[in-house]
């Protein structure tokens, strides 16, 4: 499927927050070398993925700005952690590198991945090494940079994200 990007216009039928160009910039500017030598369709299938996950990951401030738009994004009242408005015709740059983040983590792993036994292991042993959890670890996989990108414009989770809006 191609990257439909959203622009803060209300894009018909978009599906992801920054083109693979865009994307690729991002990855050069950070020296990720592993992202340039994907395909094509793997960094679409990332991006397309990622931006869905977002979206369905967080609790955004504000509201959708149009009925018919196919994101979260751009939405009205929406206040930075910093006290500044955030325009309704715009996508903020901190969700498209949250965007970026999450496709490169997807690309690598699937963020949809199915845990046994939800994840909750507390030892595993191999030969004898040995690796025991502690009983407060999460069962699951834990992104504590996307969720430092995307606090700025979401409400707090319980994944650990504590912020305080004005």
């Amino acid at each position: 499927m191609a990257v439909t990007v959203e622009d803060g216009t209300i894009v018909a039928s978009a599906n992801s927050y920054i083109s693979v160009a865009n994307a690729d910039a991002y990855f050069l500017a950070r020296n990720n070398t592993t992202w340039a030598a994907y395909s094509t369709a793997v960094k679409e299938a990332a991006l397309l993925y990622a931006c869905q996950w977002l979206d369905s990951r967080y609790s955004w401030q504000g509201t959708i700005t149009d009925d018919d738009q196919t994101l979260a994004w751009p939405r009205d009242g929406v206040i930075d952690n910093e006290g500044r408005s955030v325009s309704t015709t715009a996508i903020p740059a901190v969700i498209k590198d949250a965007q970026c983040e999450a496709a490169a983590a997807h690309a690598l792993e699937a963020l949809n991945e199915i845990l046994a036994r939800g994840g909750a292991i507390s030892q595993v042993t191999v030969d004898v090494l040995s690796v025991t959890f502690a009983a407060s670890a999460s069962a699951s996989r834990t992104f504590p940079y996307i969720d430092g990108l995307v606090a700025r414009v979401a409400y707090p989770f319980t994944a650990g994200v504590v912020n305080t809006f004005r």
